[in-house]
């Protein structure tokens, strides 16, 4: 849209910006992504919440949860930078539920899959709009320098 024709304009594809914004090792974009996976597949990890953490220990727990586009704590940056996503689901359970905990807000309410296919259209329209309202100015500007930079990798 309008915010990432501005920064097309304004920012260099070979500029120290776009070299930091595809450096995804380096900057924890990498990180965050391969915990929100985690966090997608065992929905409460982090939560801090023994009863969902203890199930991941030995059962399963079907709840729906949802995690935004929000600032993760400040408190797990340094352990998420360090932390070693490499090994199987079975053996990172424990390591996450252990040293990741983000406190992320969680619906302890039981969802039916079939009600929410009958209203996946609605249910999209909402999720768009939602994510519309968490779009804050900097989260847009920062959106569009990622994509200009990941988009166009060299000049022209």
């Amino acid at each position: 849209g309008k915010v990432y024709k501005k920064v097309a304009k304004k920012v260099d594809v070979d500029s120290e910006l776009c070299d930091c914004v595809r450096d995804m090792e380096t900057n924890g974009l990498a990180k965050y992504l391969q915990l929100t996976a985690f966090q997608i597949r065992y929905p409460g990890i982090t939560s801090g919440n023994s009863t969902i953490t203890d199930s991941y220990m030995g059962g399963f727990l079907d709840y729906h949860i949802s995690y935004g586009l929000e600032e993760r704590p400040k408190n797990i940056v340094n352990k998420l930078m360090d932390f070693d996503f490499s090994g199987s689901d079975e053996d990172l359970i424990r390591d996450v539920i252990e040293n990741l905990v983000d406190e992320a807000g969680f619906n302890e309410e039981p969802h039916d899959v079939w009600e929410e296919a009958a209203h996946s259209r609605e249910h999209w329209e909402w999720c768009v709009g939602m994510l519309k309202g968490l779009m804050t100015p900097e989260l847009k500007k920062d959106t569009a320098h990622f994509m200009h930079c990941q988009l166009n990798l060299t000049k022209k």
